[in-house]
């Protein structure tokens, strides 16, 4: 059995009965529930756009206890896959402390939605591993912004420590992350620069941009 959401297909791997089930349900209700942020919209609206079928399934441990992991490009009938079992993240656990950055269930979901929808755009694994993470967490910080959830450092990937980051300061000392990633996907780039919320350093960059269309929230 499996379940079915646009491009995705949720499959409780190792599962069986209720557990299966349960597994199935929630993956499908955290994925539905991104489009009621608008940055989940336009990751959601990324998905669509590249069309490409992505597996979800129980996280396997190859990155240790307390991880999930998404990416490819892995080939076969799902080019592209994540890894990731929420209740692993829910609350204060051994896994992390009550305070942690970005660490609830549906923020570390888009975290690996990002590096997934990178590999359905045929972009996973052209930059170097700490790029790739640097501009998931960005990304995840815009997701966690319009929470109004505390932020991660984006190039310290192994930290869930609550940062301050000024989204200025960030997109003009990251002005070749931007820049590349405007480069390999500039209809999600635009899409997320669409987000009003207070820290969003894509929107920031996408303003600098000459002979781009216009953003339809800009005053």
């Amino acid at each position: 059995m499996a379940a079915h959401v646009g491009s995705f297909t949720v499959r409780a791997d190792g599962l069986s009965g209720k557990k299966a089930t349960e597994y199935e349900s929630t993956l499908v209700g955290m994925l539905r529930s991104f489009e009621q942020f608008k940055v989940g919209q336009a990751l959601m609206r990324g998905f669509r756009f590249y069309n490409r079928p992505v597996l979800v399934y129980p996280y396997d441990g190859k990155k240790g206890k307390c991880n999930a992991h998404g990416g490819g490009d892995f080939g076969g009938l799902f080019p592209s896959k994540i890894s990731i079992s929420p209740q692993i993240f829910n609350g204060a656990s051994s896994c992390f402390p009550a305070d942690a950055a970005s660490a609830s269930p549906h923020e570390v979901l888009f975290h690996e939605l990002v590096h997934t929808l990178r590999s359905a755009a045929g972009k996973w694994g052209t930059w170097a591993a700490i790029a790739e993470e640097a501009a998931a967490i960005t990304v995840a910080n815009v997701f966690s912004s319009e929470m109004n959830r505390t932020l991660r450092d984006p190039w310290a990937p192994k930290s869930v420590a609550a940062v301050n980051v000024d989204p200025d300061a960030f997109m003009r000392v990251n002005t070749e992350l931007m820049t590349n990633f405007y480069r390999q996907m500039p209809e999600f780039f635009r899409w997320v620069a669409e987000v009003n919320v207070p820290f969003n350093p894509i929107r920031l960059y996408y303003l600098t941009l000459k002979g781009v269309p216009r953003l339809n929230s800009a005053h």
